[in-house]
């Protein structure tokens, strides 16, 4: 109804967004979102969520992830 704009996903999607960030090697860097989204089915259910994610800053460029290949460069 209204002006509301779907997407429909089945099974997993990832959503990715660029992040830029200045830190210092050994500095840890917390990055946090607040997210929120409707699952649908017959009817549509609204959920939300406050995440936080503590990461370790090296010099030393990271692996890469088994995820890597899902995202641009």
């Amino acid at each position: 109804p209204g002006n509301i704009r779907t997407f429909g996903y089945k099974d997993a999607v990832i959503l990715w967004s660029p992040l830029g960030v200045s830190a210092e090697p050994s500095d840890p860097l917390s990055v946090g979102a607040e997210v929120s989204w409707l699952a649908c089915k017959e009817i549509c259910i609204p959920g939300s969520a406050s995440l936080t994610l503590d990461l370790p800053v090296r010099a030393e460029p990271p692996k890469p992830s088994p995820h890597a290949g899902a995202f641009p460069n």
